[in-house]
């Protein structure tokens, strides 16, 4: 199965909204990159994997986010920065 837990990450704030808007961005060869589902559980944010199975192939993904000013943001467990 494969897993997000070591993609890129990038985390930046907007003041003014109070939006989360999450953009993934995957580059692949043979396999076919899916668009990933996301969520918003509360204060949690879970990101979906964009890779699909397989052991043929090369499938790499990384995350944009933007949160409301002030959002305190973890990744994996540990506090991450914003930009």
């Amino acid at each position: 199965m494969n897993s997000n837990a070591n993609m890129p990450v990038t985390i930046a704030e907007q003041a003014g909204s109070e939006q989360v808007v999450v953009t993934v961005q995957t580059e692949s060869m043979v396999k076919s990159a899916n668009t990933p589902a996301w969520s918003l559980d509360g204060t949690r944010l879970n990101l979906g994997t964009p890779c699909g199975e397989g052991i043929v192939g090369y499938c790499e993904g990384s995350y944009s986010i933007v949160v409301p000013a002030g959002t305190e943001v973890h990744v994996n467990g540990a506090p991450a920065k914003t930009r």
